[in-house]
């Protein structure tokens, strides 16, 4: 987060698990697209181990893998999203919060 703050860019928290489906799935799939590649430049990513960041995946209202959420670089949550999504979905997630 710091980095974010430094770079005035938001962060994507990405919360995944090796074990979950569509953890894997995603990072098959969706980080594989180059368009979603080129928008998460615009933003600080930070991948999480779910099972070792439990606390924080409940403060941040995550229920379900994988979780991604948007924090602008003050710490405020902008944008949380769960489960399954193919590339048009997240790049989708991504745009509308990009500025928002």
């Amino acid at each position: 987060m710091e980095e974010a703050a430094g770079l005035r860019r938001r962060a994507v928290l990405m919360f995944v698990s090796p074990w979950d489906v569509n953890c894997r799935a995603v990072d098959q799939d969706v980080f594989a697209d180059e368009d979603v590649c080129n928008l998460m430049r615009e933003f600080v990513a930070i991948r999480l181990d779910a099972h070792l960041n439990q606390a924080l995946m409940q403060s941040c209202r995550v229920d379900a893998l994988p979780g991604f959420v948007i924090i602008r670089p003050d710490g405020q949550i902008v944008a949380t999203k769960t489960g399954a999504l193919d590339a048009s979905q997240f790049r989708m997630f991504l745009l509308t919060n990009l500025y928002h």
